[in-house]
């Protein structure tokens, strides 16, 4: 007998991979369901939450602050050495590139057209303008933003083709920069205005983008027509984030001890749903569209954590595990139907 529940949508059977139900004004996940036959109790359903596919070793040494650029068939993570990256294709296969930019540290990673995008960033001297590409054939496009200011850790999304990198700062004085970054299908790169600043946690929620600041205490969206404005001035500290069905939700207040999971809906309601200890610097990436991941991380005394914590499309903490080792501040990004974590020599592969 099948263990699972099934229906039908546009003529395809589709298995139900989670159940709810309301308790209190509340939705609570059915972790399993059984029916009576024959008098005995037969399981029938039981919740699908994400699972670790497998560790792989990296070609290159992940750097934590990179976030990686996707496209149909590949994951590419800027590296901390000089020119290059790494890679891991729809196989899982893992490939070390060549890159023309030097950089090291603070590259942002989004996709524009067909094209994996590591977006900018620094080294030990200099921050740069430039933008190393890669199409699903894996052919390899550099271009310079002229006219633009070079930043680091400009941290984006994907809208409508386009790729928008948000904030930034300059390596020099570590000011922290405003404004927002467009990256079209040809590669082309213009500013667009926004008071969005530093670093910013970004994300996808329904056709608009929400960003967090990780040091100013507001949240930014920017709309289908690339108009961005304050939603919400409260003072919260946003530090990483995903989206996961028709919300957003990110890690805030770490740095102060008393970190909290909050959540923006697609009509922009804020709430704060969990409370989960540590995670200061861990990272986080939705698998499949449902839920959200939290891999290693950091204390607010700094010790390294081993956990990974799971929440669903409805803010519910459903998973906490542990990892064989602990892990400081990796770097996650969601490719295909997985969420792949970068830290060191080390890629791991989530999915539902």
């Amino acid at each position: 007998m099948a263990k699972g529940i099934y229906f039908g949508v546009d003529g395809k059977v589709r298995k139900v991979k989670r159940l709810y139900f309301g308790v209190d004004g509340k939705a609570r996940k059915i972790k399993k369901m059984y029916f009576g036959v024959e008098g005995k109790a037969r399981l029938c359903y039981t919740a699908s939450d994400p699972r670790k596919i497998g560790s792989y070793t990296s070609p290159e040494y992940v750097y934590e602050t990179n976030a990686p650029g996707y496209n149909d068939n590949y994951i590419i993570f800027s590296t901390n050495g000089m020119a290059k990256a790494a890679a891991l294709d729809k196989n899982l296969t893992t490939l070390s590139l060549s890159k023309t930019a030097g950089t090291m540290y603070g590259v942002g990673g989004a996709r524009a057209g067909n094209y994996a995008l590591n977006f900018m960033g620094t080294n030990t001297d200099e921050d740069f303008r430039v933008i190393d590409a890669w199409d699903n054939s894996l052919n390899y496009t550099t271009k310079v933003a002229s006219g633009l200011g070079a930043r680091s850790y400009m941290y984006g999304a994907t809208l409508n083709n386009k790729a928008y990198f948000f904030g930034g700062q300059i390596r020099n004085n570590a000011a922290n920069m405003s404004g927002i970054y467009k990256c079209d299908e040809s590669l082309a790169v213009n500013e667009i205005s926004s008071p969005a600043s530093g670093k910013c946690s970004v994300s996808k929620v329904g056709n608009s983008l929400i960003a967090v600041s990780y040091w100013n205490a507001y949240v930014v969206l920017m709309d289908a027509n690339e108009s961005a404005t304050k939603i919400d001035t409260t003072p919260t500290t946003g530090y990483l984030g995903a989206s996961t069905g028709d919300s957003m939700i990110i890690k805030a207040n770490s740095h102060l001890g008393v970190t909290q999971i909050i959540k923006y809906d697609r009509n922009l309601a804020k709430s704060i749903i969990s409370t989960p200890e540590g995670m200061l610097g861990s990272s986080s990436k939705h698998v499949d569209g449902e839920g959200v991941i939290w891999i290693g991380g950091r204390t607010y005394n700094y010790s390294k954590t081993d956990a990974v914590v799971t929440i669903d499309d409805y803010g519910v903490v459903i998973e906490r595990t542990a990892l064989s080792y602990n892990s400081n501040n990796p770097t996650g990004g969601k490719f295909r139907d997985y969420a792949v974590f970068g830290r060191g020599r080390l890629l791991e592969v989530y999915a539902n």
